[in-house]
Parts: structure tokens; sequence; C-alpha cells
């Protein structure tokens, strides 16, 4: 069974779940995932799991950029225009420099409340069931995102035209509404084209057309982007000895990994940390001190195939995090 990941081209009027369903039927794999979901509405990048590789959704580098279109003096329901449209006012004289300057307070940590038509559970329920059922009095919490960079591409009002560096979790479609709501006018998303999710680029990315293509030509797996790739990774193979005892969750010591810059992460995207964990420190008192560290991830093959998914620690250790049980060592 393949095990990686696919960069799709996500067409407009396919949701998320459409393009795995197909890419399901077309591979006859039966376990098919993908990480960060889009709107019908947008476009672009859509990692796609296939196989033992939807175990590793949650370890992909998690910053995405974005070009979106914002469409001023219209606010909807969904904060997009396949939502009902709630209000609509002419637009006022606006200057340049006041939308290039409201558009930059919303770069950095910011607090954002996400959409209410969202997928986000609230009491067991999806956000857009409980807007669908006319439910009312939804409070949604606010969230906290980040914002790496935010620059306007173009201004021809009512539109504006912006390329978003953001966390995972942000959601464009309430960036859109609060500038909007910045500038006192109101704002919608227009249209969205994700060009970026972690490594993977709009640039690479396939269409269905062209996976359904390869599939017929026997070339899949030159479609395939590997785990390591993926994940931005090293690679480490190593022996039966150790293969043996991670196949099997142990851990294994590996003295000086941790300190190795063959197996450190790429700075190509902005948010490829995988996440801080903490240690227990003694501190001179005797007292236990929990202190965040940063260990790094590094993908364990055997005989070139990929075992597991491992976490150098900072006590000279290999720890497993996921193993592929089709490559268990007996």
């Amino acid at each position: 069974m393949p095990l990686g990941f696919i960069n799709i081209y996500k067409p407009q009027g396919m949701t998320s779940h459409d393009v795995v369903a197909k890419v399901r039927k077309l591979t006859r794999i039966k376990r098919v995932g993908h990480a960060g979901t889009l709107d019908p509405l947008a476009e672009g990048v859509l990692p796609v799991a296939l196989g033992p590789a939807c175990r590793l959704v949650d370890y992909l580098p998690s910053g995405k950029q974005y070009l979106a279109a914002i469409l001023l003096g219209r606010t909807t329901a969904t904060d997009d225009l396949e939502g009902e449209v709630l209000e609509e006012r002419a637009l006022p004289y606006l200057d340049e420099d006041e939308i290039r300057s409201c558009v930059m307070r919303f770069e950095g940590n910011l607090s954002q409340t996400p959409p209410l038509y969202s997928a986000i559970r609230l009491d067991g329920k999806r956000l857009y069931q409980l807007a669908r059922s006319g439910a009312k009095d939804v409070v949604i919490k606010p969230r906290d995102v980040t914002v790496y960079k935010i620059e306007i591409v173009k201004i021809e009002l009512p539109t504006i035209t912006v390329r978003v560096a953001c966390s995972k979790g942000t959601y464009i479609r309430s960036l859109a509404r609060d500038i909007g709501a910045e500038l006192a006018v109101g704002g919608c998303l227009q249209k969205l084209l994700r060009e970026k999710a972690g490594l993977m680029t709009v640039e690479k990315s396939v269409r269905l057309a062209e996976v359904e293509e390869a599939i017929k030509d026997k070339r899949l797996e030159e479609l395939i982007v590997s785990p390591a790739d993926a994940l931005a990774v090293g690679t480490l193979n190593v022996d039966d000895a150790t293969a043996r005892k991670l196949s099997h969750g142990q851990k294994v010591d590996f003295p000086g990994l941790e300190h190795d810059s063959r197996y450190s992460t790429t700075p190509e995207c902005p948010d490829l940390a995988h996440g801080p964990r903490e240690r227990v420190v003694q501190s001179d008192d005797a007292s236990s001190v929990q202190e965040p560290v940063e260990d790094r991830l590094v993908m364990v093959a055997y005989h070139g195939h990929p075992l597991a998914l491992c976490r150098c620690t900072w006590d000279d250790k290999l720890e497993p995090e996921v193993v592929f049980a089709d490559q268990a060592v007996r």
C-alpha cells in the first residue's frame, strides 16, 4: 500500500470530503484522509494522505498561505459570497493608505472569532448544524491565531486582494469580515486560493484528472510526496536490533542525534515547529520544575522503508510516536 501524501489542487465547487472520496475511488485505497479543510468556495492546495500516512496528518507543518479577495461593503451570514446577505452598503471614499494601515493591523497574534457556519464543534454539534437548525444565542469563543505576514496585492474597490501567511486554525473568512468591520463598511470573502500548506505549494499541486491519468499509466508513485518530505524531517536508517525495538514501541538510546543538523527541520515554512513538550528538571532546591523543550522529529527507515516517526528527545533517545504496523519487525 502506498505510504505518503498527494498534493491535490482542490477546485472550486468541491468539498474536501468530495476530493477524498474521489481519490479513494481512483486509488482503491480504503484509508484516505486530508489535512486542512477547504470550503467549497476555495481552491488550491489540499494535502491528501494515503493509507498509513493518515496517522501522520497531525504532524504536518501547519503554516499556510492564501491569496484572498475581500469584497467590501457586504456582510453575509457565512462571511463569504455563499451566505445570505445581511447588509449591503455603498462604499464611502476610502483612502488607499487608510486601507493599507487597516490591513497591517491584522498582522501578528490575533484573537479571532470563527464564522458561525464552520465545522467547529460546540456541545457535540458542528456550528453550521446549529446555524442551519435555527439555534439562537450561540456563543462562539474566540481563538488565538497568528498571522505571520499579510500584504496587499491589489486594491480595486470594492475588492481588495491580500496574501496571508498564517497559523493553523486561522479563518480567512473571519479575517475578511473583521477587516471590513475595522473599515466600518463590512466585508466578506469573495475568492480564496490556498497557495501553500506546510511545504506543499500550488505550483507543485496536481489535479484529480492528473491522478486518474497517473493511475492508468501505473505511475502513481511519481505523484506521492514521501512522509519525510511532507513532514519536513530527516530520515534515519537503523539496523535490525534498533528496528525491532522501535517497531514494538520501545525507546532506544541514540547518543548525539538530538544535535545532529542532518535531522533538523527546514526553515522554508514559517510554522515548521512540531510542538514543544515539557521535561522535568530538578532545581537546586530539589523541587521539580516543568521546562519546555523542542524535541526533534525524525523518520526512521528500515531497509529503505518508513518504519516509524520518532522524537529525538532531550536525553538522547529515539521515542516512537507513530509505528507503521505493516513495516513491523519481528
